[in-house]
């Protein structure tokens, strides 16, 4: 597992970075094989958000521990140790960059767990058409044995946010939670009604796709090379998720036209997955 100086001093002032700096760091570390110990990044991730709590501590290390030892993390060729450790590096810096609803370290600790937490057990291959939360509940169901020192009430919000970062149909409700504070998701029922649980979903969820989307064409390509891959590993089907017309596919059904969901994804990069998006749409118009 690799571990270098410039990737743990990046992350131990990571509130300190603009987002051009974030930018240029995932552009290096995409270029690597990068597989990181993901129990020391929990360490230096919870001491940037100042999580003092002992029990919240030890729940995050024991996921993150999870998180880097289940099979996928080791074989799958995107949904992997590394796409963990993405996550929960843009979980922690959007969380830190927040302006207006602002996270309590409670509420940070939370957010690292579920960032920890998303892909436990993901097999590599999408959720079926009828069964749009199969992979985030098979994840939920890997991490909950780990989370007993922490409340039933801090437990459901972990439970939430995780299966929130479903691709399939719930993401794009998420949108419509914003708006209406209606969902057609019985599993997303609290975000209708808790602003701040809303927040944090909406940071694990922009963290989730924005390396597919938001930090520049070279990040994007690399990622996309890496889902083809997995994708053909697990179903053996040849798809360019690189193309244009994959890509246009990519921001409408999932990143949505009008970027980001938090507060801090629009600030921070709503400019970069916009003028992305355009440059898409020019190569699709070219191609016609």
């Amino acid at each position: 597992m690799s571990k270098t100086p410039d990737y743990w001093d990046f992350c131990q002032n990571l509130s300190c970075k603009t987002p051009a700096q974030v930018q240029a760091f995932f552009e290096e570390i995409c270029a690597q094989d990068w597989r990181p110990d993901l129990v020391m990044l929990a360490d230096v991730l919870a001491d940037h958000v100042l999580v003092t709590d002992l029990a919240q501590r030890n729940v995050l290390q024991q996921v993150a521990k999870r998180a880097m030892e289940h099979e996928g993390a080791k074989t799958n060729a995107y949904h992997n140790q590394a796409h963990t450790a993405h996550v929960a590096i843009l979980s922690a810096y959007l969380a830190c960059q927040q302006k207006q609803i602002v996270l309590d370290t409670h509420e940070c600790a939370l957010l690292l767990i579920a960032a920890f937490a998303h892909d436990v057990d993901h097999p590599g291959q999408g959720n079926p058409p009828h069964n749009p939360f199969l992979n985030e509940k098979n994840s939920v169901q890997g991490i909950m044995n780990l989370l007993q020192e922490l409340s039933a009430d801090d437990q459901q919000k972990i439970e939430t946010m995780i299966l929130a970062t479903s691709p399939n149909e719930p993401h794009q409700d998420l949108k419509k939670i914003l708006s209406t504070r209606q969902t057609r998701f019985k599993e997303l029922g609290l975000l209708t009604g808790d602003r701040r649980l809303f927040e944090m979903t909406a940071i694990l969820s922009d963290a989730d796709i924005m390396l597919s989307s938001g930090m520049g064409e070279a990040v994007q390509a690399e990622m996309s090379r890496r889902f083809s891959d997995e994708t053909y590993a697990s179903s053996g089907k040849r798809i360019d998720f690189n193309s244009a017309s994959s890509r246009w596919s990519f921001f409408e059904k999932i990143v949505g036209f009008d970027g980001y969901l938090s507060q801090s994804g629009q600030e921070c990069f709503l400019d970069s997955y916009l003028a992305f998006k355009k440059a898409t749409r020019t190569k699709l118009d070219l191609a016609f």
